[in-house]
């Protein structure tokens, strides 16, 4: 079942008149957890979503960057990588 049930034991009980048993997973979390970013302007959000594509694509890390039909995101990218050459 999902990891959410066990917070939801009492409405199943109720509900369905099901137990529900915790089962730990098999191996440790890997994702990291970062702190949220807060950003001053919506060009410095852009600034750092170029910067950190940048980051990636240096390293070899493959990078899957989400373009809306209106074409909005992509401008915005470009113009913020514009920015950051000035």
């Amino acid at each position: 079942m999902t990891g959410t049930a066990f917070t939801e034991a009492e409405e199943f009980m109720k509900i369905y008149k099901l137990d529900v048993v915790k089962i730990p997973t098999n191996r440790g979390i890997a994702r990291k957890d970062y702190e949220d970013l807060i950003f001053m302007s919506e060009k410095a959000k852009w600034v750092a979503i170029v910067e950190q594509i940048k980051d990636c694509y240096e390293r070899g890390q493959p990078v899957a960057d989400r373009n809306d039909q209106r074409g909005e995101v992509g401008e915005a990218v470009a113009d913020a990588d514009a920015a950051t050459w000035d």
